[in-house]
Parts: C-alpha cells; sequence; structure tokens
C-alpha cells in the first residue's frame, strides 16, 4: 500500500512575522495588463476578471532575510515510485517530487524558506507546484496554512486533502492527492465551487517550477504561443508593437529561435502556447538524455505555459535572491491553467463546480525525437505519457473519484482561515445552502468575531481607535449589512469598513467621503490612512503624502505608517522631507531597509552622495527583503549614484556601457552581456 505521513523537520527559513494590520486598498490585480494583436478568431478573454483591489486581504510583508532552521510540517505521499512532499504551512505547495526509481529530484525543491515580494499579498517562495486559484497572480494563500485532512478512497489506498475559502471571489477549492500503490503518477483532483448566484470570474494555473538543466526543451502539443516580446530585446523578423501580445508560429517564434529551450531566451518572458485543439494537453521539460517531469491534465485545463527568467543578470540575480544556501535556484516554470493565458478569467456559471484531474511523473523519453523535428517530439511525448495514462482513462478517474471528492475526510490535520465558516454561517442565516458542505471549516475566530455581532445583532461595536480593525470586508452581502448598520447606529469603524469596501471597487469619490465621515466622527489614524489611499489611487501624490504624514504623525511608533509615509514621499518626490522624517522615525523604523534604500534616494537627490553610498553599501550592500517582482529601485539608486558621482568629480559616465554590481542587479529586461 501507499503511505501518507505527517513529520516535522527542520529547513533554513526566514522569520516570517505574520501580516500587516494595514488594510491593502492600492494592490490591484488587473487582467489584461498588456494591449492584444490577437486574431478575431482567438476569443480570449483579455480585460475580464481583473479586480482594483485584494481587499480584505492584508499584506504578508514582516519576513527579514536572515535564515535559521526552524521547524516545518511536511505531508508525505509515498509509493514504491514516486515520494511527493507537501508544505501545508506553504499554501499546500508540492515541495517535492522524488523519482524514487531513478533516484532523482522531479521539481525545483527549494532547499529555503526564502520569501520574495511577487505574490498578491506579497511573500511568495520559489520552487515546487503551487496551485493558483482566484485572480491573476500568485494566489493570496500562498504562504498561509491550508486546511489539510486525510481519508481513504474505495481500496483502503490514502488521499491527502487541501483545500480553503477564496474571498474575493467567494468560491472555495479543493485538492485531493492520491498515489495509488504501483502508479507512477501523482495524481491530483482539483475541485472549485461558485456558490454565488452569479457569475463569477474565475483563474486557476498550476505552477511547476524544474530546474533549468543544460540542453532541456519543453514538449506541448502547440504550434504557435501568445507572448509579450520586446523587439528591442529579442531582435524577430516581424514588427512587434514593443510589449504587445502577440501570437507567432512556434517552435522558432518569429524567427528568432527555438523558443522550446528555455536556456536560448535571453530575458524573463512568458510563453502562453495555443494548444492543438485535437491533442491531450500536457507539458514537460525533458532534458538532453530525455528525461524530465510531466504534467498531464483532463480537458477542462486547456492553458499551459512558459515562464523563463531567462540567461541576463537580473534573472540570475532573482532566482539566486529566491534562493539560499549556496543554492542558485535557477529553475523554469511550466504551467497550465484554465484559461488560454493569465492575461484573462474565465466566466463561472452561478452554482457550479469545475473539476479536472492532473497527474505528475517521471519521464523517459527517446532523446533523438525529443529534440528532432518538432512534430515528432510531440508525438514521443505523447505516446509516454499514454503508457502512464491514457486521455481516457484520465477522463475515467475524474469520474470514478467523484463520490470521493464530495465525502468527508476522517481526520483533519490543520486548520486554515475562519473565512469559510464565516461564509457559511451568513448562508445559514439567509436560509442558503453552505458552500462546500462536506468539508471540515473549523471554528470562528478573533478576525471573525465582529462579523458574528454584525450578523446576530445588526451592528458593529467599534474597537480601539488606536488599533487597527482586527479583520474587514468588502463582500457585497455585507456590506448591505454594513449600510444597514450605519442608517441605525452609525460609529467610525462601520464608516471605515465601508469607505474599504468602496475602495476596493475603486470609488475614490464615495470612498473618499466615508473616511471622512469616519474621521469626524471620532479622529482615527485608519480614515486618514485611507484618505491616503483614495489620492493615491487618483494619482494626487502630494495629497496622498500629506495624509500619509498625518497618519504617521498620530501614531509615530507604528511602523507600517512610517514605511507608507516614507513610500508616499518618495512616489511625491519631497526629498527634504523625506529626510526630516526619517530623523523622527523610530529606530525599529530606521532601521527597515526599504527605509534605508529610500532614504539613500533622497540623499541622492538632495546631493549627499556620501551618505547615500553609505546606506547602500550598508553590511555589504542593501537587500530589501520583499523587492517586488519586477522593481528595480535598488537597481535605479546604484546607477543615479554613479552619475551622480561622476558629474561631481568631472567623470564621463555612461549608462549603456556600465552594468551594477551583482547585488544590485534585478533588470529582468536586460540580457547577458557578450563576451
Amino acid at each position: 500500500m501507499s503511505e501518507l505521513r505527517f513529520v516535522h523537520g527542520k529547513l533554513p527559513r526566514v522569520h516570517f512575522n505574520g501580516e500587516s494590520d494595514l488594510p491593502s486598498w492600492n494592490k490591484a490585480s488587473k487582467c489584461g495588463a498588456f494591449s492584444s494583436e490577437l486574431d478575431e478568431d482567438d476569443g480570449l478573454w483579455y480585460n475580464y476578471g481583473g479586480v482594483p483591489s485584494y481587499h480584505p486581504y492584508r499584506e504578508q510583508n514582516q519576513y527579514d532575510r536572515l535564515l535559521e532552521e526552524q521547524d516545518m510540517l511536511w505531508a508525505v505521499l509515498e509509493n514504491e515510485h514516486l515520494r511527493a512532499t507537501f508544505a501545508p504551512e506553504r499554501g499546500g505547495k508540492l515541495w517535492s517530487l522524488f523519482d524514487k526509481d531513478a533516484g532523482r529530484e522531479l521539481l525545483f525543491a527549494n532547499p529555503v524558506d526564502r520569501p520574495g515580494n511577487l505574490a498578491i499579498r506579497n511573500a511568495w517562495t520559489s520552487g515546487g507546484v503551487e496551485w493558483n486559484c482566484g485572480f491573476l497572480g500568485h494566489h493570496p494563500h500562498t504562504c498561509d496554512t491550508m486546511f489539510t485532512a486525510q481519508l481513504k478512497d474505495e481500496n483502503g489506498e490514502p488521499v491527502l486533502r487541501m483545500y480553503e475559502y477564496e474571498r474575493v471571489r467567494n468560491m472555495s477549492y479543493q485538492i485531493d492527492f492520491s498515489l495509488p500503490t504501483g502508479s507512477k503518477v501523482l495524481i491530483c483532483r482539483m475541485r472549485i465551487v461558485n456558490g454565488n448566484s452569479t457569475v463569477t470570474p474565475i483563474y486557476w494555473w498550476s505552477n511547476m517550477a524544474v530546474p533549468e538543466v543544460e540542453g532541456g526543451r519543453v514538449v506541448i502539443p502547440a504550434h504557435a504561443t501568445y507572448t509579450n516580446i520586446n523587439s528591442t530585446i529579442i531582435k524577430v523578423k516581424i514588427p512587434v508593437p514593443d510589449y504587445s501580445n502577440i501570437k507567432v508560429k512556434m517552435p522558432d517564434t518569429a524567427g528568432a529561435f527555438d523558443v522550446t529551450y528555455p536556456q536560448n531566451t535571453p530575458v524573463s518572458i512568458d510563453y502562453f502556447w495555443t494548444l492543438d485543439k485535437t491533442d491531450r494537453p500536457f507539458t514537460c521539460q525533458l532534458d538532453a538524455k530525455g528525461y524530465g517531469m510531466f504534467q498531464a491534465s483532463t480537458n477542462r485545463l486547456k492553458g499551459r505555459k512558459l515562464f523563463v527568467w531567462g540567461q541576463g543578470p537580473g534573472g540570475s540575480r532573482w532566482q539566486e535572491f529566491l534562493s539560499g544556501n549556496g543554492n542558485p535556484g535557477r529553475y523554469v516554470e511550466i504551467q497550465a491553467g484554465l484559461a488560454c493565458s493569465q492575461y484573462e478569467s474565465l466566466p463561472m456559471p452561478a452554482n457550479t463546480a469545475w473539476e479536472w484531474v492532473e497527474i505528475y511523473g517521471a519521464m523517459q523519453a527517446d532523446p533523438t525525437k525529443v529534440h528532432g523535428d518538432w512534430d515528432g517530439a510531440i508525438a514521443e511525448v505523447s505516446r509516454r505519457i499514454d503508457q502512464f495514462m491514457t486521455a481516457e482513462q484520465l477522463e475515467a478517474q475524474l469520474k470514478k473519484t467523484h463520490a470521493l471528492a464530495l465525502t468527508p475526510a476522517t481526520e483533519q490535520i490543520t486548520l486554515g482561515s475562519g473565512w469559510g465558516r464565516m461564509e457559511n454561517e451568513r448562508r445559514a442565516a439567509a436560509g442558503i445552502a453552505p458552500l462546500s458542505g462536506h468539508l471540515n471549516w473549523g471554528e470562528l475566530g478573533e478576525e471573525q468575531a465582529p462579523w458574528v455581532e454584525l450578523l446576530t445583532k445588526g451592528t458593529l461595536t467599534p474597537g480601539d481607535k488606536k488599533k487597527a480593525p482586527v479583520s474587514w470586508m468588502a463582500q457585497p452581502e455585507w456590506v448591505k449589512m454594513l449600510e444597514k448598520a450605519a442608517a441605525e447606529n452609525p460609529n467610525w469603524e462601520i464608516y471605515c469598513q465601508l469607505a474599504g469596501a468602496a475602495l476596493t471597487q475603486a470609488d475614490t469619490e464615495k470612498a473618499r467621503e466615508l473616511f471622512s465621515r469616519s474621521n469626524n466622527m471620532t479622529v482615527n489614524v485608519w480614515a486618514i490612512y485611507g484618505l491616503s489611499c483614495c489620492e493615491a489611487m487618483d494619482g494626487n501624490t502630494a495629497k496622498a503624502a500629506d495624509y500619509a504624514m498625518l497618519a504617521h504623525a498620530y501614531q509615530p511608533k507604528h511602523i507600517g505608517l512610517a514605511l507608507h509615509a516614507v513610500a508616499k514621499l518618495v512616489a511625491a518626490e519631497k526629498w527634504e522631507r523625506l529626510i526630516e522624517l526619517e530623523k523622527e522615525l523610530t529606530p525599529e523604523a530606521r532601521a527597515l531597509v526599504r527605509v534605508k534604500a529610500y532614504t539613500a534616494v533622497a540623499c541622492v537627490k538632495t546631493g549627499d552622495l556620501d551618505r547615500a553610498e553609505a546606506l547602500l553599501w550598508e553590511n555589504g550592500g542593501l537587500e530589501i527583503p520583499d523587492l517586488q517582482e519586477g522593481e528595480i529601485s535598488i537597481t535605479g539608486l546604484w546607477y543615479d549614484l554613479e552619475e551622480a558621482k561622476a558629474k561631481r568629480d568631472g567623470k564621463p559616465f555612461d549608462r549603456e556601457k556600465v552594468s551594477p554590481p551583482h547585488i544590485f542587479d534585478f533588470r529582468m529586461f536586460a540580457p547577458k552581456k557578450e563576451d
């Protein structure tokens, strides 16, 4: 029989330190970020399903970069061929998939737990397989503990179940993992439930990080790709508007190079494969000898993608930055999604469940075919996958396990958030069937307490105005209850909650009015912070900075408000005021790496180059723990400082001819310089 066990082990980990208590009203997730140059029959859902804010989630941005051996819970599913290791505390990520027959790891199994700012709520870790549900981006629970449970199938084989409730879409999602005795594939059964009474946009991508191997080739059943090629960097042979999404033939994309070999791509880029409609959906990366990991699915999961960091200095630095213990962290991501690209969500009908099955395993294919003619490579991989499980067998697996997917687990291992339970309490009060009633949604906690009061008593008692509300709501059904409470017995927190919900819909006019009402009723820093967010969303950087400074003045010891004030002064380019503020900050706030970096920028702008250089090179060079994907602020700081020094010293400086030191070079768009 296969085995499922839960074990604790040591892993080098940073200090995570939880989440910010500040709402994330200005953090957006928008589909259709690029223009489209596609054909009229492509039929992609571009610009559908974006959200102006991921409120009511808050940022997980309190982590540092200091690695220390710490405990971590692992769920290990194993049979005689494969060992799958999951991290319930990291969104249920499949951390490792080990091929016992070959004695080889199939995934990039990160040797450390070191997040960076790449996810919807900031914190994200590289490596493994991540299950992204909800809306565009690495999902809200990627660094949360998932609900984790176990049960057995009809043959007595263990099944690992992980699930959560997604608050923005008001949906549940569930994954049942199994590795039956004798199976050479890990079986992952997915289930998303839209229990809403309206059509709801939905997004899903399974992101697989596999080691970047010499001569590795990605094989998928496709002859075209949607991509956002920058023609000034990648010298394609057709006219392409820079960073516009286009469709081009592959594997020889636009006459530039064979994109199915990840090491050919010079810079960071996405390739969304347009799968041939007659073939089963799959993806894999196989090395020069034809060995590697493959993934296949039932037909609902029709999208496939390749992401590469590229061979440039910025891509190398990013991968190293996300790993540790001397590991360069090099990997490529082969991904599978519901839609054709990640610039779209799909409309999911009301009161509907979508289900599919994915399989993961090791493949040894004929290298002469894998690295030969493209159609031959597709045929070879397809034939090999059929030896594990045919498309018909995979569809049969989906149907066969439907009843099991609705069976309650026999043992609960970990609990996730209390929001699924809160939603079902609301549904019960409204006489509506529960969302995924077969799942154990745990207990209500401190974060849910205000909403229990609103649900049962029709009011929300304000908390201590010096402390941020313990939680927020933006769901329309709860907003209606808040509006009723405001009409009958208003207080500053109810108005603040309503303002936050309005800002979630980018209604800055309504939000500004409600935040002002809240503050006029009882002066509170959270409404003032909200007004700063309103002005920032409208592009009024000076006003946003003024409100941010006022909020900080009310609570000068609040590190989050201090950082917000510094950031808004940077956006408003108020350099002298930033330098003055830095002197007023608490030692804890001044110690923040971001504060040091922003102060260094202000010093360059005001001519204090010696202090700027001292700050930039402190402890061997600043490393901003939550540097955002694509952010080159630290790179730009180095360039600006060196240029200012050269001007001061009467020396020439050409940005095109110099490169930043490796520690500061996060330019994902810069190709590797030729020797």
